[in-house]
């Protein structure tokens, strides 16, 4: 594991974008918020709003934050810095931009999928409901687990024959669900038990990726790295805020002393890099040309 402190920050409350360019750093209750680039590794830009900020997420390309206020939902361009488009609506708690531009907006006991004019498409009630990529939702509701894609098709239903108190986790690689049922994490490939590892403290969530296991104990403001058997504490760490990048599997969090990034090396994903736009290959002259009998697999052959 590698702690790596980004900046300085007043602020109580993060997020991030899918694809980790950005993070929004704001406080619940006031009207600042400000963009950190993680390319450029420093804050690019600030901006005030007219109404105090509830919560804020990102759209899917990263391109806009949308901000829940008391009775309105905000869709800020943060390229353009302006506000794209607003919704009035009352009793929300959150809001997510799907993918397909589409609101999902969540309260304590129900969701409801609606498109930019307002118009409702979906309602639905549940105990509990989390919002993966911009494209997935799962929720709970009456012992029923549901994963459902943005354009509101379910891809999985199922009745548990337990109570899911806490957590539920849905890996967007390998289609697995698992659940924080009190001290243990359940899924159809992991049976854990996690009693020992804080003292009998239960996590209240936790995140899992390929390697390692995220513990967050938000009533000791702290979280605990552990490797997926775990047999080892790879980090114990205190904190006052985190957001968990389900993509790249690195956790932001916010301690006393600022803003810090918390990053697992994934070899496989550092193959690989998101451009966000197409590109035209311009060929250089004679690159991919085998026409030439002194050319052969590569080698350059020298006449004698």
């Amino acid at each position: 594991m590698n702690t790596r402190f980004l900046t300085k920050t007043n602020h109580k409350n993060i997020t991030s974008d899918t694809f980790h360019k950005f993070i929004a750093l704001y406080t619940i209750g006031e009207k600042c918020v400000d963009i950190f680039s993680l390319k450029e590794e420093k804050i690019i830009f600030k901006h005030n709003f007219s109404k105090e900020i509830y919560n804020i997420t990102f759209s899917y390309t990263g391109e806009y934050i949308i901000i829940t206020h008391k009775k309105m939902i905000n869709v800020f361009n943060i390229y353009l810095k302006k506000t794209e488009f607003y919704i009035l609506k009352e009793n929300i708690t959150e809001c997510f931009l799907l993918r397909n531009k589409k609101i999902f907006s969540g309260e304590n006991s129900k969701f409801c999928i609606f498109n930019h004019l307002n118009q409702e498409e979906l309602e639905m009630n549940c105990d509990k409901y989390y919002v993966y990529d911009n494209r997935y939702i799962v929720f709970y509701y009456n012992r029923s687990v549901t994963i459902m894609n943005e354009d509101c098709k379910i891809l999985y239903e199922k009745k548990m024959d337990f109570f899911v108190d806490k957590n539920i986790y849905y890996n967007i690689f390998n289609g697995k669900i698992y659940f924080l049922i009190q001290s243990c994490i359940k899924g159809t490939d992991l049976n854990l038990n996690l009693e020992n590892i804080c003292e009998n403290n239960f996590p209240d969530t936790f995140f899992l990726t390929k390697d390692v296991l995220y513990l967050c104990y938000m009533k000791l403001n702290k979280i605990i790295v552990v490797n997926k058997n775990l047999s080892k504490v790879l980090l114990e760490k205190n904190i006052c805020n985190y957001f968990f990048n389900y993509f790249t599997g690195n956790m932001i969090v916010l301690d006393k002393y600022g803003l810090e990034i918390i990053e697992y090396s994934n070899n496989y994903l550092k193959q690989f890099e998101f451009i966000y736009e197409n590109q035209i290959y311009m060929e250089e002259e004679d690159e991919f040309d085998k026409s030439d009998e002194e050319r052969i697999c590569g080698l350059n052959l020298v006449k004698l």
